[in-house]
């Protein structure tokens, strides 16, 4: 009610496609300024199991990847990681080639999420230009170590701060120019500032 009618509701499906949540975004103005901030609506139990309901609030742990219904329908294709739903939603727009997925909670929830669907698959992580997002990726290639069969990094230095894929699509990149920029900044997740993969 604060900021009325969400941006965007982003829905969390489950492998088969059956829903099993969303993340109402909410854009507004605030002393001039722009701000985001983001309610998850989810399906769960506060019981041990006795009784399900939507509620406003975060899922149960361990919470689920917004694009499971994506993987299973795509189980050889290589995976991309980005951070948040509208990146993720850039990302499949702009890179099709991958199967792109995102956690919700953000940078601070790396921890909370089941990321098994993972397992066996080849993974690309494309951090937020910015400290925490960088860390976040970080903690996540650590997770990844011996469940996925190959885990890299996009080094996004030199871009601006909180610099992301949907930014990339705001300012006009085809898939052209971001492969190209991409194939230069590859590296291996071990070793962010390293050698290229």
């Amino acid at each position: 009610r604060t900021f009325g009618p969400p941006a965007t509701l982003y829905r969390y499906r489950d492998a088969v496609g059956q829903e099993l949540g969303a993340v109402a975004r909410y854009e507004f103005v605030k002393d001039g300024k722009r701000g985001k901030s983001f309610l998850p609506i989810t399906w769960g139990s506060e019981d041990g199991g006795k009784t399900w309901d939507w509620k406003c609030g975060a899922w149960n742990l361990p919470r689920p990847l917004y694009g499971l219904d994506h993987l299973a329908t795509r189980p050889k294709a290589p995976v991309l990681v980005v951070e948040g739903e509208k990146a993720a939603d850039a990302a499949r727009r702009l890179l099709p080639a991958f199967v792109t997925v995102t956690w919700p909670g953000g940078s601070k929830a790396v921890s909370c999420i089941d990321w098994t669907p993972l397992t066996g698959r080849d993974v690309t992580l494309w951090p937020d230009a910015d400290a925490p997002g960088i860390r976040a990726m970080d903690e996540l290639r650590a997770l990844l170590e011996g469940m996925a069969t190959r885990v890299r990094w996009l080094d996004v230095s030199g871009q601006p701060e909180t610099w992301d894929v949907a930014d990339a699509v705001a300012e006009g990149w085809t898939r052209a120019r971001v492969v190209a920029w991409a194939r230069g900044r590859v590296r291996c997740a071990g070793d962010v500032t390293g050698e290229r993969a």
